[in-house]
């Protein structure tokens, strides 16, 4: 006989199959740290356990685990600082099957975006990483951020202009050194 416990445990493995990798990546962006991201992940599957009962509330068990991670790994940054994100932007990695010269280019576009990005706002960083590297709906993004929709979509615009600016910046001193 299949006890509620044990209907709870195959959940939490379930999750934790389904959604593990996303995860670390989610959480190796925010913190910057191979071992930490690590630690963090258990730390969310943890505290779903803890609340594993609340699963029949829950609509969506995909930003329900990532509002997890990223308190989980809020309370780990507010307690070591500075704060470094995206080492890795993971949706930036050029496909090794490139040809050399497309595959050093795209290479050093990816880190030129990766700078770029660690160079914004906090706030914008990570509206950048839920909305468009994981893809979260704009819903799903203010659950996890506790943010209201109009917040979510008024933040992401600005984050996108900052990103923008920084490249036009970025432009006119290269054509003013050349000149």
């Amino acid at each position: 006989m299949i006890t509620p416990e044990a209907d709870e445990e195959l959940l939490i493995v379930e999750l934790y199959d389904i959604h593990s990798y996303e995860l670390i990546r989610y959480i190796y962006m925010l913190v910057n740290d191979e071992l930490q991201s690590e630690d963090l992940l258990q730390e969310t599957f943890i505290r779903a356990w803890k609340n594993v009962h609340r699963m029949k509330e829950i609509e969506n068990s995909r930003a329900w685990l990532f509002k997890i991670a990223h308190n989980a790994s809020m309370d780990y940054l507010r307690k070591k600082k500075p704060i470094h994100l995206i080492e890795k932007f993971i949706k930036s990695v050029p496909d090794p099957s490139l040809q050399p010269e497309k595959y050093i280019q795209t290479m050093e576009e990816s880190r030129e975006l990766i700078d770029r990005i660690n160079n914004l706002k906090d706030r914008y960083r990570k509206i950048i990483l839920l909305r468009k590297v994981h893809e979260f709906s704009i819903r799903e993004t203010a659950d996890i951020l506790k943010w209201s929709e109009s917040k979510v979509k008024t933040t992401l615009h600005r984050a996108m202009k900052s990103l923008e600016d920084s490249y036009i910046r970025a432009e006119e001193v290269y054509y003013e050194k050349k000149s």
